[in-house]
């Protein structure tokens, strides 16, 4: 029996801990679209140096079109944030 209370005591704890995070999560207080840019921004930064790097290493150029498609991707997600 106590085996059982142990089980239902992590389950509980468990799912209070979901709940709280999920209704945590949709607090829009929390959301600071200034920050997003910028981590935006600094995410397309590193994809470019990323994509230098393959370049001047001569990666694949399968390795090459997928740096390229997620800078596009970045620039595109970060210039419909900006309007």
């Amino acid at each position: 029996m106590p085996e059982v209370l142990a089980v239902l005591l992590v389950f509980a704890v468990s799912v209070a801990i979901y709940v709280g995070a999920w209704v945590r999560s949709r607090d829009p207080a929390l959301y600071e679209p200034e920050l997003e840019r910028v981590r935006s921004e600094q995410q397309v930064v590193w994809l470019e140096e990323r994509l230098a790097q393959a370049r001047r290493e001569g990666w694949g150029a399968e390795m090459v079109l997928e740096l390229e498609g997620k800078i596009a991707e970045a620039t595109a997600g970060s210039l419909s944030r900006k309007r």
